[in-house]
């Protein structure tokens, strides 16, 4: 059963820990003059740069400030723009609502993410980049991965 990422002690539905996946490290760090506590899930003990990882970044008063996933191997296609921009949307409006009013679409930048599995083999994941502007003059971001059939 999938785990998923907390947003002030809320299940995000949309953000998942992979089933195998436990928490192997847990800092604090500071992040533009912030303290911010990041962690780390993966299967293995064993920190190894590039490995298959989660990666979630929570600001000082709880809030979710970043969710990489750097697990995913999937031959399913790429959603269309509408479909990319709807489940960033939704993936805003999850951890902030009002926050999400006030961003408007930029672009939709067609790239891939790399992890080296197990047996030492490079994986490639494509993914869609579905950049957005805040009111707040900040730039927001979701990674979109293939969909599943």
């Amino acid at each position: 059963m999938s785990k998923f990422v907390e947003n002030f002690d809320t299940d995000n539905e949309y953000l998942t820990i992979p089933d195998g996946f436990k928490e192997v490290a847990h800092d604090t760090r500071s992040r533009n003059g912030e303290d911010v506590e990041v962690v780390r899930y993966q299967q293995s003990d064993k920190i190894v740069q590039n490995n298959p990882h989660v990666t979630v970044v929570y600001g000082d008063d709880g809030r979710l400030i970043s969710y990489n996933n750097f697990s995913v191997d999937s031959p399913d296609a790429l959603p269309d723009d509408t479909e990319a921009i709807d489940i960033a949307l939704n993936v805003f409006d999850s951890l902030d609502s009002e926050y999400a009013e006030e961003l408007s679409l930029m672009r939709i930048d067609e790239q891939e993410r790399l992890f080296i599995n197990d047996d030492g083999d490079e994986v490639a994941t494509p993914i869609l980049w579905v950049k957005f502007a805040h009111m707040n003059g900040s730039y927001n971001w979701v990674s979109v991965v293939p969909r599943a059939k």
